[in-house]
């Protein structure tokens, strides 16, 4: 599905002004609150969803054996 940006503005006699904007194929609109045109660049940058995993004793269940690179784990086979 295509996205599209929608930006308005008012005039200074008070008048709405919509602009819409058709995302080429290869285009993305992301909108980010930043104080300057760089921080939203590194906020733009940033990874979605999980951002760090801290290790705890928690962390060494069979589910996180399972998912560790180094360890294969099978079912009766600790």
């Amino acid at each position: 599905m295509t996205q599209y940006l929608v930006t308005t503005f008012k005039d200074s006699i008070g008048h709405v002004h919509p602009h819409v904007t058709a995302a080429k194929p290869n285009q993305t609109y992301q909108v980010v609150e930043a104080e300057s045109k760089e921080e939203a660049e590194k906020m733009a940058k940033k990874p979605k969803g999980l951002l760090e995993v801290i290790p705890s004793s928690f962390n060494n269940g069979p589910i996180s054996k399972a998912l560790s690179k180094s360890t294969t784990y099978r079912k009766g086979c600790e």
